[in-house]
């Protein structure tokens, strides 16, 4: 059955976008019109709005409606609906994205929150499962493409721009609950808490306050590794808590945001640890951003920004992980955008950032470090305890909206102290007419180095990626719009992480990529909405060992070549509403590498096809205005869609959550 529904979805070539207008604004009964102006900043340097059919990149939006509707669980639950993205296992138990066909997890996929870079700074990766609050995203913008030439070294494949609930979007108190059941085996218990308002001092003061606490178990699988030792994934915890705080009054913004992400191991870097251990992913952002409007045609922006980050913290010395360092960074950033004739603008900005890693263990640990002793996963710097660098980026953009096409061209250069200099130009050229639209989009990018990709590595340098991608769509009626979207991505010189059984390396190999297309169709009418979409990829001349399948060229480890998404919602009475989502993949596959002085071979892992269907039903202003309620279950069919390693390694792969009956309870009182 997947096979031909893949297929036929493939024959149409049609794709959608994912859309929802000004997005805190939307709800079930906005006409499709309305959902096709939706305006994003996020693909642009200037954060000028642009409506999703013309702003310069392939733009999938999920509003709060679509998240509360689908009963969604975490941040997975929602990338796995928009084409093009899919996740892997890393080490230690950690779950990651990738996109397109290639893996992201690694500096490759950026993720902000509220403006705030969530890619740790050491190894640059991002952890996914029951970590992010969903239940306080306003809306998300994914650009499912490079996002370099704006963003930097963390945005070569993609930009997730997650944007919370503010104090005009809150205007009062809510709370809600959220329960999970593994058919009595277990689940999760997320509570998560929000208050915003306005308060008439000093000129009119927007406040929030959200916070965000959670428990659940990674699955109730069982891992094993190439020696057949086992153990329950609900041994692996995933713990978040979470607290935002953010100010606003004129054009000043300051924002405070603290996250402790605590889980626990067993699988380390392959073989099976004696026990479970503890591991903790500590950030802390403080952020001032200031909008200063000189004239009607011109405005200064300016920024400062503090972010540190305790990723991947064992502080038992004894454990086989132990790992405790911590880096910091300041960043400063000014930008002038110019609008010389009402429909051009051109931004000019300069960014600068210092940054400093420290090992935090104690002095004998570091002595013995120093020795050449193993302990753990610490390790020096080299041969430092402490290490630092600097970062100084230009950057530039034009844009023109004429008659005869919208253009904007712009162009990054960044100059490093340690691994030196990247430029990336990107050029868009988008043309709407009145039911169709027309994109084509050249950019280069570049993932930059983290602290531990330079100091683990031999003179790691960054790998460059250039990319262009051509987007048509058109709508068909006044309840029916379709797109489709093909892409072809050259990865040179890619940083490639490797195990060899006692220590950790990265080293800059020859080159990979992919090429696809991404298909979408969106049927929208005031009583029920539905969007399907299809993703395919093939590799595109991969020379990273690492990441070849044997005997298929046409695929890379751990990512589907075919992906087919679909969700929905039906209002069944007024406040009644029944929302089901699909997800669809073709076969994955995952190599243990195995251990030939032990007699052990390589083995394939294959994946199967796997369909994971859910069913969520929810009421609004239940019995009180407010007052919401939900139920449905996850993973209907009790699939195995495991989680594999993306890259050749001795690491397993890891069950994914089985079947899950799912329940949330949220109450909003105004102010």
């Amino acid at each position: 059955m997947g096979v031909r529904a893949t297929c036929f979805l493939g024959g149409l070539g049609l794709s959608i976008l994912s859309a929802a207008a000004s997005a805190q604004d939307l709800d079930d009964e906005t006409p499709l019109e309305e959902l096709l102006f939706t305006e994003v900043r996020s693909a642009t340097a200037s954060q000028q709005a642009k409506t999703l059919r013309e702003t310069p990149g392939v733009v999938s939006v999920i509003t709060r409606e679509e998240i509360l509707a689908l009963g969604a669980r975490d941040l997975i639950d929602v990338l796995q609906l928009v084409p093009g993205f899919y996740f892997g296992s890393d080490v230690e138990g950690a779950i990651g994205v990738g996109f397109r066909g290639n893996w992201g997890h690694e500096g490759k996929v950026l993720l902000l929150m509220d403006g705030q870079e969530f890619n740790e700074l050491l190894y640059s990766t991002l952890q996914f499962g029951n970590h992010f609050p969903v239940e306080h995203i306003q809306w998300i913008e994914v650009i499912r493409g490079p996002g370099s030439a704006v963003y930097g070294g963390n945005a070569e494949l993609a930009v997730i721009n997650v944007i919370t609930r503010q104090a005009t979007d809150l205007n009062g108190v809510s709370a809600a609950g959220f329960l999970g059941s593994w058919a009595g085996e277990g689940g999760r218990q997320n509570l998560s808490l929000a208050y915003g308002d306005t308060y008439n001092v000093l000129g009119g003061v927007h406040f929030s306050l959200s916070a965000f606490l959670g428990n659940s178990s990674r699955s109730t699988g069982t891992y094993q590794d190439i020696e057949e030792s086992k153990f329950s994934l609900k041994e692996n915890k995933l713990q978040p808590f979470h607290v935002n705080l953010g100010a606003e009054r004129g054009g000043l913004k300051l924002r405070f945001l603290l996250e402790e992400y605590h889980t626990t191991t067993r699988d380390g870097y392959g073989p099976t640890l004696p026990a479970s251990s503890d591991q903790d992913f500590l950030s802390m952002f403080l952020d001032a951003q200031h909008l200063a409007r000189l004239s009607e045609s011109l405005s200064l922006t300016s920024r400062l920004n503090f972010r540190r980050h305790v990723p991947w913290k064992e502080t038992d010395e004894a454990s086989d992980v132990y790992y405790d360092k911590t880096v910091d960074r300041v960043t400063g950033k000014v930008a002038a955008t110019v609008q010389p004739i009402k429909k051009a603008s051109v931004v000019v900005g300069a960014e600068a950032y210092y940054e400093a890693a420290r090992l935090n263990s104690r002095k004998e640990i570091n002595d013995r470090l120093r020795e050449g002793e193993e302990i753990g996963f610490q390790a020096l710097f080299g041969d430092k305890e402490e290490v630092s660098s600097n970062n100084v980026a230009l950057y530039t953009e034009a844009s023109l909206d004429h008659e005869i096409a919208n253009v904007i061209g712009g162009l990054r250069f960044e100059r490093h102290s340690v691994f030196g200099q990247s430029v990336v130009p990107r050029l868009g050229v988008t043309k709407l007419f009145k039911d169709l639209h027309l994109k084509l989009l050249y950019s280069q990018a570049f993932r930059a180095p983290g602290v531990e990709n330079i100091y683990l590595g031999d003179d790691v340098r960054p790998e460059r990626t250039q990319v262009i991608e051509i987007e048509s769509g058109y709508r068909l009626s006044e309840n029916l719009f379709v797109s489709i979207n093909a892409f072809d991505v050259n990865i040179r010189k890619p940083i490639v992480y490797f195990f060899d059984g006692d220590n950790e390396a990265y080293v800059n190999q020859d080159k990979t990529g992919t090429q696809g297309v991404e298909a979408e169709v969106f049927y929208k009418h005031s009583r029920a909405s539905l969007n399907l979409n299809y993703s395919y990829y093939r590799a595109r001349d991969n020379q990273v060992e690492l990441y070849e399948i044997p005997g298929n060229d046409e695929l890379l480890l751990g990512a589907p070549g075919h992906k087919v998404t679909t969700r929905g919602s039906v209002r069944l009475v007024k406040e009644l509403r029944l929302s089901p989502s699909a997800v669809f993949m073709s076969k994955r596959y995952g190599i243990l590498d195995g251990d030939e002085e032990n007699g052990i071979p390589a083995k394939l892992i294959t994946a199967k096809e796997a369909v994971l269907l859910n069913l969520f039903l929810s009421y609004q202003n239940l019995w009180v205005k407010g007052l919401e309620a939900g139920a449905g279950v996850y993973n209907l069919f009790n699939v195995d869609a495991m989680y594999i390693n993306p890259y050749r390694s001795n690491h397993a792969p890891i069950a994914g959550p089985p079947l899950e009956f799912v329940a949330r309870v949220g109450y909003s009182y105004p102010l």
